[in-house]
């Protein structure tokens, strides 16, 4: 594990987290070679190994359990010691609540516990060395770690679907003894166990779509607004035209972002007028068109090194576009960028909705 390549993972953060044990002394000098110790028990031994922004992390004591919140977190999370005790369900509890994208891991007299998100951006997997339960932000960590061979059962439903059924992608990772832990489910590891267990659970579709779509607004306020208010510098959105795109526009337009648009090449494409139609309603903002001839083609400098990651990746394609775009970014110095992908994963129903037309196709 310990080339260049492997200790950046291409500019990637990642970590993995060690029980409390001399046992992963052995696990803990490998890891070393390819990243920096970032947090440790307090006994002084190695808990989190990885590559990780200072900014990202932070670590709170309560009592005698150590919690690291590894990710961005947008609430004090130093303020929080004096409000819970130091059980590892109240911890847990108290920052499953915070808004924003992180992990939390524990570490304390009840053992190891770690968790991620509800919507899976933020994933866990475990694997086991030498009789001891590790886990890590990444699948392709803990395979260099254990030389582990890709898992054939999870290439074969890939190829067959790209985007698998969330039964095998939360229970199958691309390799050979390394184990997912399903989104809303936590970890817990003890020197006689590796429990997980679930601790969120969709709620019931009581509330109307009206008071719904008025906690959705509320939400992604606080998160862009958030956001703009810890940047302290210029801020940007990929406006595409479409819906999510701008939404986030217009919720961070007290901020008077760098508006992006890259110009599409099909003469049906009417994703640039909606585009312009925002720019204009947004005063002060300044919208930046890249011309279609300027942008990179798609699948353009794939031979190109790239970051390495668990899986392949779809967005992989547009790889050269979204350099080009970053150099601009860099160019006028911003310091967050917001992006409106994910938005139809989120609020679109899946295709299987579609399942009683197929039925009345003549």
């Amino acid at each position: 594990m310990g080339s260049s390549r492997d200790r950046g993972r291409g500019g990637l953060g990642w970590w993995c987290a060690l029980p409390d044990t001399e046992a992963t002394a052995p696990a803990a000098s490998l890891l070393c070679g390819a990243g920096d110790v970032l947090a440790r028990h307090p006994c002084g031994r190695s808990w989190i190994i990885g590559q990780h922004q200072s900014h990202a992390l932070h670590l709170i004591d309560i009592g005698p359990t150590r919690v690291a919140v590894l990710g961005e977190c947008l609430a004090a999370v130093n303020q929080l010691d004096a409000k819970i005790n130091d059980s590892v369900e109240a911890i847990m509890t108290a920052f499953l609540s915070l808004p924003g994208s992180f992990h939390t891991v524990i570490t304390g007299p009840a053992g190891l516990a770690a968790t991620g998100d509800v919507a899976g951006f933020r994933r866990l997997f475990i694997a086991n060395t030498n009789g001891i339960a590790l886990v890590a932000s990444h699948a392709d960590v803990l395979r260099r770690l254990l030389g582990s061979p890709v898992n054939r059962t999870w290439l074969a439903a890939k190829l067959a679907s790209p985007e698998p059924p969330s039964v095998l992608r939360d229970t199958l990772s691309p390799f050979t003894g390394v184990t997912p832990v399903p989104p809303g489910h936590r970890i817990q590891i003890t020197s006689h166990r590796c429990l997980i267990s679930r601790w969120w659970r969709s709620p019931e579709a009581i509330q109307p779509l009206a008071a719904g779509g008025a906690a959705l607004r509320e939400a992604m306020n606080q998160a862009v607004t958030s956001r703009i208010d810890r940047a302290g510098g210029p801020v940007s959105v990929q406006l595409s035209g479409g819906l999510d795109s701008t939404t986030l526009a217009f919720l961070a337009r007290s901020a008077r972002p760098l508006l992006i648009t890259t110009a599409g090449r099909s003469a049906i494409d009417d994703d640039l007028a909606w585009a312009r139609c925002t720019a204009d309603l947004l005063a002060g903002s300044t919208h930046r068109v890249i011309p279609d001839n300027e942008a990179p083609l798609f699948f353009a400098d794939l031979n190109e090194p790239q970051p390495a990651m668990d899986e392949p990746a779809p967005f992989t394609a547009g790889r050269a576009r979204q350099r080009y775009v970053a150099r601009l970014l860099g160019e006028y110095g911003t310091v967050v960028h917001f992006n409106g992908q994910g938005g139809d994963e989120v609020l679109l129903a899946p295709l299987t909705y579609l399942r009683p037309a197929i039925h009345a196709v003549p």
